[in-house]
């Protein structure tokens, strides 16, 4: 999976694009040059789960403010993600060695420490997502998955692809 769906350049660049680049901890710069990061392990354990949005849900959405948006993906995709993520740290933590992979950014802390120059506070929960590591998630999940990531102007999509990760040696 590395070589083939990994272009660091490229998700760079779309993360420099990002509201978080340089105020959340799990995001660029500074996360760790994926290469080092990931030697010696051989196997990656993906995980997904696909967000189902009914007809109804999806014609309320459009006509919702974006902060509004937000909330309706955040009670209904950040809560996978969030389940999502404490199962995979428990995973991680009864799997030594082991590193977990998220998609998007941490959420952990209302403000990121970042912000005020001081170093994460939950050093132990933070994962990197797969963007902020050179990955290309929408191809992972299309490719391996067979999951095509949908990506909506307005409103929602008929789907949302929360995706994880559990690397291992």
């Amino acid at each position: 999976m590395f070589k083939k769906y990994y272009d660091p350049e490229r998700f760079l660049s779309y993360c420099k694009e990002c509201p978080s680049y340089g105020r959340v901890w799990s995001c660029p710069p500074g996360v760790p040059l994926t290469t080092e990061y990931l030697k010696g392990y051989n196997t990656i354990h993906l995980v997904a789960v696909k967000v189902i949005y009914d007809d109804e849900t999806l014609k309320k959405a459009q006509s919702l403010q974006p902060d509004e948006l937000d909330k309706l993906m955040g009670d209904s995709y950040g809560k996978v993600k969030e389940a999502m993520r404490e199962t995979l740290l428990a995973i991680r933590n009864r799997t030594e060695p082991s590193i977990a992979i998220a998609a998007g950014e941490c959420k952990i802390c209302e403000t990121c420490a970042r912000v005020e120059n001081q170093p994460c506070r939950f050093p132990e929960r933070l994962l990197y997502s797969f963007s902020a590591l050179g990955f290309d998630l929408a191809k992972v999940s299309s490719d391996i998955l067979g999951i095509p990531i949908l990506w909506e102007n307005k409103g929602l999509p008929k789907y949302i692809v929360a995706l994880a990760a559990l690397v291992t040696k």
